[in-house]
C-alpha cells in the first residue's frame, strides 16, 4: 500500500498470548509537521509508540503475520515485538524496518528524511537493546 506525501505507516500490534504467533496490521497516518497535500498536519492521528533497536544480523530468521501475510523479521525485532505485546489490548507502534518498506528505495529515502518528526510525534520512544 503506497504512502501519499507526508504520510508513514504504524505497525498495529495484535494482542496474544506468550504461545500465539505475533500478528499485526499496518495502517497509514499522516506525519506531524510534515506538510501533506498543502496542509501541515499538527498532531498525530493516534498514539503511537517509536522503537528503536539495534538491528543485529541481517538475516531475517523469524516470521511474523503482516496484514495477514507472512513477514520475515530479525530476531532482534521479532524478540522486541513479542516482548511489547500485551495479551489485552493492540499496540501502536512504528518499526522502521515493517513501517518502511526497505525494498522501495525512494519511499525509504523520504521516510529517513521524516524520522525526526516521527520520533518528537511519538507518545514515547522504547529503546530495545536485545
Amino acid at each position: 500500500m503506497p504512502l501519499a506525501q507526508g504520510e508513514t505507516r504504524v505497525l498495529i500490534l495484535e494482542p496474544g498470548a506468550e504461545s500465539n504467533p505475533v500478528v499485526c496490521r499496518l495502517e497509514h497516518m499522516a506525519i506531524p509537521g510534515v506538510a501533506t497535500h498543502g496542509t501541515e498536519s499538527n498532531a498525530p492521528e493516534k498514539d503511537f509508540i517509536a522503537l528503536s533497536y539495534a538491528w543485529g544480523s541481517p538475516v531475517r530468521t523469524h516470521v511474523i503475520t503482516c496484514n495477514q501475510l507472512p513477514f520475515a523479521v530479525t530476531t532482534n525485532l521479532f524478540h522486541a515485538l513479542y516482548y511489547l505485546r500485551r495479551s489485552d489490548q493492540s499496540q501502536c507502534l512504528w518499526v522502521d524496518a515493517i513501517c518502511i518498506n526497505q525494498d522501495n528505495i525512494p519511499e525509504r529515502n523520504e521516510q529517513v528524511r521524516h524520522m525526526l518528526a516521527i520520533y518528537q510525534a511519538s507518545s514515547r520512544v522504547i529503546v530495545w537493546l536485545g
